[in-house]
């Protein structure tokens, strides 16, 4: 009795699944990069213990580059560190600093209106006409107002990310923090992803692999039809 698939198909069906995430996981980090503070999405393979084939997915944390906008209220952070968001879920950590003044004069970021925390709080700004320094003090008027409360996280590979630009604690345990301050806080720049759209493109261009594996799949189901046609 003929088998629904051939050893082909067997054999080139798990390794076309691979490519098939290797894939969506670069047109994801495509349609992103122009997104502030956002992480690329990787992937890595390893057999586990039945010897079956399983993928890792995780954030590429390195630093993008820091870009001048001139304006007043976006900030970047040069070397470790996140900027603390709260939310009504809890606190989130993100590396776009993207902020503006809400209503109530509460600094919050611009994508989803999250209030910036400080080490007083939740950060209240009186105007636009802030001056910051390299370690995160915010002046106005030469008075202090307050200080980024910057997270710098031991442990990302326990972060979970929502969106590849906001994280939060994946809850398995909890966060390492250092308190080293290896970081700066740059005034009037942004942090732009760290996705390579050259080494991106490469990569898709030239996957062909996954082409030919998807042309023998094809090729091999239409033998197979053939046959079953004959035997009938």
């Amino acid at each position: 009795m003929l088998s629904a698939k051939s050893k082909i198909i067997s054999n080139i069906l798990p390794k076309l699944d691979l490519d098939q995430i290797n894939y969506s996981i670069r047109i994801e980090n495509l349609v992103n990069m122009k997104m502030p503070g956002y992480k690329e999405l990787k992937s890595t393979e390893y057999l586990n213990k039945d010897g079956k084939r399983e993928v890792i997915f995780y954030r590429n944390f390195i630093q993008g580059p820091l870009v001048d906008t001139a304006r007043n209220l976006d900030f970047a952070i040069e070397g470790e560190g996140f900027f603390v968001l709260e939310t009504p879920l809890g606190i989130v950590y993100t590396r776009d600093g993207r902020f503006l003044i809400n209503n109530q004069g509460i600094l919050v970021n611009r994508t989803n209106f999250f209030a910036v925390l400080g080490e007083r709080g939740a950060i209240e700004i009186p105007d636009k006409q802030i001056i910051t320094n390299q370690k995160g003090e915010i002046y106005k008027d030469k008075e202090i107002i307050d200080r980024f409360r910057i997270a710098v996280i031991k442990d990302k590979e326990n972060l979970e990310s929502h969106n590849g630009i906001i994280f939060k604690a994946n809850n398995k345990k909890p966060l390492e923090f250092s308190l080293e301050e290896d970081y700066k806080i740059r005034q009037g720049y942004i942090e732009n992803s760290n996705v390579n759209s050259v080494e991106q493109m490469g990569k898709m261009a030239s996957d062909q692999g996954f082409d030919l594996r998807s042309k023998a799949v094809q090729l091999e189901l239409q033998r197979i039809g053939k046959i079953s046609e004959m035997l009938r």
